[in-house]
């Protein structure tokens, strides 16, 4: 003997819409080039943008004890110090190119 758990299962007189017309595709509207925040906000390179990727190094290997991971510690400080480098370089490239 099943259990009626409540459920029944009956077919609805609700009329389903399959028209054609009633469905209307998105339309497309013209947008700019997303840009960074970072770049939004007016950032501009200088000289001490070299030394942020070291500082980011410093502060996620030292500080933040991120030797106590081993390899895998260095390795992360390594690649957003890598990010940090990189996101210096494109705003450098940006507002000089």
């Amino acid at each position: 003997m099943a259990a009626s758990s409540g459920w029944s299962v009956t077919s609805s007189t609700a009329p389903i819409a399959t028209s054609a017309t009633s469905w209307r595709a998105p339309t497309a509207t013209p947008r700019s080039p997303p840009t960074k925040p970072w770049l939004r906000g007016g950032a501009r390179a200088s000289a001490t943008s070299l030394l942020r990727p070291l500082g980011r190094f410093l502060a996620m290997y030292v500080v933040g004890r991120g030797f106590l991971d081993g390899w895998r510690g260095f390795l992360l400080a390594t690649l957003y110090a890598y990010y940090v480098l990189i996101r210096a370089a494109k705003i450098w490239e940006r507002t000089k190119g």
